[in-house]
């Protein structure tokens, strides 16, 4: 049996997944995000694929609804949010899905969504002058490893105030590479992704250790996984047990910020 495993990302999956197709080779991945991957060939994928560029979504409306809208002494009706996203697979999954909750459930006021080519663009002008008019609260930019960083310059230069700024995903704003492009300037992006290496528990506020510290001891209690799951760390647990935390039995999750020496300020240092 011929399997080819290991690839990381929808982009490069997508490509992966056509040329393992062609040579019929098995194609092997714990994690599938792209809308595009998952639809393909449905008779040919593994069942109970990854669900987390699905519940990524909702982690994060439901973030920027039951977490920030509070703190801007607002209701999430009341929310202007702007999205932003690369055209990637993923990119245009995770955004699509989360214009679609925060509109139908939160009813938040959508002010703009712009997609982009991660690999051509290098001016973000444009776009920012158009959201500086539109002046939303919160920008939902799903970003890649070079625009993440040109945007996050580029709107600080140009004085583009908001409220908050929430990604999702190990790239862009929830990679490493952004924090050592920016530095200290890195902080103030709400990045929702896993914990990988790198990450610094002791980083969390209090309440923020011991949500991450019980979750594979609630994990393990939830699945009825063997005692040895509870001494897993929570991102090697995920993949362990199949499903993200944001399952409806899973507590509220940790949502970090980027920055190469993390903070853990709940409000953007930009806001207005």
């Amino acid at each position: 049996m011929k399997i080819i495993t290991g690839t990381f990302s929808s982009r490069l999956c997508g490509a992966a997944s056509e040329a393992a197709a062609r040579q019929n080779v098995i194609l092997l991945g714990d994690v599938v995000r792209g809308s595009a991957l998952q639809q393909a060939r449905p008779e040919e994928r593994v069942p109970h694929g990854d669900r987390r560029h699905r519940l990524r979504l909702v982690q994060t409306s439901s973030f920027i609804a039951k977490h920030l809208a509070p703190r801007f002494g607002k209701k999430p009706n009341e929310l202007k949010i702007a999205f932003l996203s690369e055209d990637s697979s993923y990119g245009q999954g995770v955004t699509e899905s989360a214009r679609a909750r925060a509109k139908d459930e939160f009813k938040m006021q959508e002010v703009a969504a712009e997609y982009y080519n991660f690999q051509t663009i290098n001016d973000f002008t444009p776009i920012i002058v158009k959201f500086k008019q539109l002046a939303p609260d919160i920008v939902h930019h799903i970003g890649y490893t070079n625009d993440a960083p040109l945007f996050w310059r580029q709107a600080r230069e140009q004085n583009f105030l908001f409220k908050a700024h929430v990604h999702a995903g190990a790239t862009g704003y929830g990679s490493v590479d952004f924090g050592k492009a920016l530095g200290n300037d890195a902080n103030g992006a709400f990045a929702l992704l896993e914990p990988g290496p790198g990450f610094r528990l002791e980083s969390l506020k209090p309440e923020g250790q011991k949500i991450e510290k019980g979750i594979p001891r609630r994990r393990a209690e939830a699945h009825r996984l063997l005692p040895r799951s509870a001494a897993i760390s929570s991102s090697r647990a995920w993949r362990a047990c199949g499903c993200s935390r944001s399952c409806s039995t899973r507590p509220r999750p940790t949502i970090r910020r980027s920055s190469a020496t993390p903070c853990c300020r709940s409000t953007c240092r930009w806001g207005r």
